[in-house]
Parts: C-alpha cells; structure tokens; sequence
C-alpha cells in the first residue's frame, strides 16, 4: 500500500515537505505583521515556532540522511 501510495504522489517527499514549510514560515511571517489583535499575533507566532521546530528537525533528520551515505 505504501508503495503504491508513493508511486500515486500521495506521500510527498521530505524536499517537498521542507518546501511546504518554508513557504508556511514565510505566510506567518506576513500574518503576525498585518494580525490586528495581540491574540491573533499570539496564535500566529505559536504556528510559527511549530513550523520552525518541524523544518529544524527535517533539515537535520536530512543531513543525518545524507552522512549516512
């Protein structure tokens, strides 16, 4: 199932998903400028620490990846 599921393009690669990431950071970035209320900047910036611990860990888990080799 799984393989079928990668040959379909249901699974992303982690290059993509990192892409993803950044592309994320960057829309939260925009929204903590332009959020109008301290609550909304608030939930922005814990979206924000989220996505930057996720692209840490996958740009690590990446490197760990690639010394492998």
């Amino acid at each position: 199932m799984t393989e079928f599921s990668k040959e379909a393009g249901l699974i992303m690669s982690r290059q993509t998903v990192i892409k993803f990431i950044k592309g994320q950071i960057d829309f939260c970035k925009e929204k903590i400028k332009r959020a109008h209320t301290s609550a909304n900047k608030q939930s922005a910036k814990d979206v924000l620490e989220y996505f930057e611990a996720m692209l840490y860990y996958l740009e690590d888990l990446d490197k760990q990846k690639k010394e492998e080799k």
